[in-house]
């Protein structure tokens, strides 16, 4: 599942109560400590703050995801 979020910072609890309701939709669990944020953000000091605020793994170089490398900043 991709999901993009505006405002991670101040959308971090409800994209958690999502991901929750997703799982229960599709009965299925989700694993919050397996999944990957990607951080499109020049700010060194939003990062920090984003990275401080959401429970998921910060991608640091890339990532493949079906098949494709996505680059993160």
């Amino acid at each position: 599942m991709t999901l993009y979020v505006e405002n991670p910072k101040d959308m971090s609890q409800k994209l958690l109560e999502v991901i929750n309701e997703f799982g229960k939709v599709s009965r299925s669990k989700i694993n919050i400590l397996n999944s990957a944020a990607f951080l499109y953000t020049n700010n060194k000091v939003s990062k920090r703050e984003i990275k401080e605020t959401i429970p998921f793994t910060i991608a640091s170089k890339r990532i493949k995801y079906l098949g494709i490398n996505l680059p993160v900043l």
